[in-house]
């Protein structure tokens, strides 16, 4: 009777604790692949916009200077 006793306290023990701990490993995973996505995908979008210059707005704004000093010279 005493083996099985001690049995089942393990089981309220022991097992909550290790089915805490194969969860914590995946979510744990999980987040971290998050983080390297989130990294990895800002850093890849500057490099893009780097390369292209006609997504910056430097391009808009000289065009809409010229624009105005055609205005004022006619």
């Amino acid at each position: 009777m005493g083996v099985m006793r001690g049995f089942s306290k393990a089981r309220e023990h022991v097992l909550p604790q290790i089915a805490a701990r194969l969860l914590s490993v995946p979510v744990v995973t999980a987040f971290v692949a998050l983080g390297a996505v989130v990294i990895v995908g800002r850093s890849l979008r500057g490099v893009w916009s780097y390369l292209r210059p006609d997504s910056r707005e430097t391009p808009v704004t000289s065009v809409s200077i010229q624009q105005h000093h055609t205005r004022h010279a006619a």
